[in-house]
């Protein structure tokens, strides 16, 4: 048994162990949502500051990827003039007595189509980008500069209509038509004028 003093001291220990412990508590408490606060804090700053390198990296995507395709358009312009140039050079009676005396090889549609569009999967990889980051708008505009491209090619390198041989046509007409194509290719000024609108 305790003695009454020893009582009173027990009670007071008591008294003070509990008090202590609230506050070791309230403290711990304290310390545990200021971690977890400063830890939120970091990760939303974090994640803040990756979204915005994220939209910094597919801006530069997307610009590289602009510049890509007006490039590949610039270049697929002047390989389609340049095939257009060596198309009347390179035609009429004499190319075909170079190339019948072999002096000159035939021209390889596959060599040209190679030479032509090497810089289009460039162009429809750059296009693609545009496709998963760009907007409706920036979508639509590198369409639009695609099919220009192609529209170029197939103006630049198309045959004049009086050098087609009509499958229709009679033995008399195919008779003109291969006579004509003997002859040079001269470019039509009209049509010159009317392909580069």
């Amino acid at each position: 048994m305790l003695s009454r003093g020893q009582e009173r001291r027990l009670d007071s220990f008591e008294a003070t162990l509990e008090v202590h412990m609230n506050t070791g508590l309230e403290v711990l408490s304290a310390a545990l949502g200021a971690a977890a606060l400063s830890t939120i804090g970091a990760f939303g700053l974090d994640w803040r500051r990756s979204s915005r390198a994220r939209k910094s990296a597919e801006h530069k995507e997307l610009r590289d990827a602009c510049i890509v395709i007006l490039a590949g358009a610039n270049k697929i312009a002047l390989k389609s003039a340049m095939m257009r140039a060596n198309m009347f050079a390179r035609s009429g009676i004499t190319e075909s007595l170079d190339i019948l005396t072999h002096q000159r090889k035939p021209p390889d549609l596959l060599e040209i189509s190679d030479y032509m569009f090497s810089d289009l999967g460039l162009v429809i990889d750059a296009q693609a980008t545009i496709w998963l980051i760009g907007d409706e708008e920036l979508i639509r505009g590198g369409g639009d500069v695609v099919l220009a491209i192609s529209d170029v090619a197939e103006k630049s390198t198309a045959i004049p209509k009086d050098r087609k041989v009509d499958p229709n046509s009679t033995t008399a007409e195919r008779t003109i038509v291969a006579l004509r194509n003997l002859k040079s290719l001269a470019p039509d000024q009209d049509a010159e004028r009317a392909r580069q609108i």
